[in-house]
């Protein structure tokens, strides 16, 4: 059985870890050349990227998980939500035939890697004394 003291360090681990593998998937999205390649990566992205999101906000996600624990970081939170749209506005804007320039693909991957690194820093201070 897991300990209130193992809870945040498993929220943490298992976070890290998506965190990691869409990064990678959307590193390799950004400079691939291929356009079979790009295509495949492209598709990858549709399927798993609103799920993921999706998850984090869905009642037991981290954001709940992080409110619970830490309420002063709601407008943190929201913000996050806010990028979670753009993400997606963003990623639905480049179309399946054609999944944007390198240079497109690369600010997305600027932008989850940014809102990535937001979300991370949300867990460590929300979890900091856990």
């Amino acid at each position: 059985m897991m300990s209130g003291c193992d809870k945040p360090r498993l929220v943490r681990s298992s976070y890290s870890e998506k965190c990691q593998q869409f990064i990678e998937l959307a590193g390799r999205f950004a400079v691939a050349s291929d356009p079979d390649e790009i295509a495949d990566l492209y598709q990858q992205l549709l399927q798993d990227l609103p799920r993921h999101l999706a998850e984090e906000e869905a009642p037991g996600g981290m954001f709940e998980r992080v409110l619970e624990v830490a309420p002063d970081l709601a407008p943190e939170v929201e913000k996050l939500r806010g990028e979670h749209d753009a993400l997606l506005r963003q990623l639905y804007e480049m179309t399946p035939h054609a999944p944007g320039s390198r240079a497109q693909r690369r600010l997305f991957l600027e932008g989850m890697y940014a809102h990535e690194f937001s979300e991370g820093q949300s867990l460590r201070d929300a979890f900091e004394g856990e």
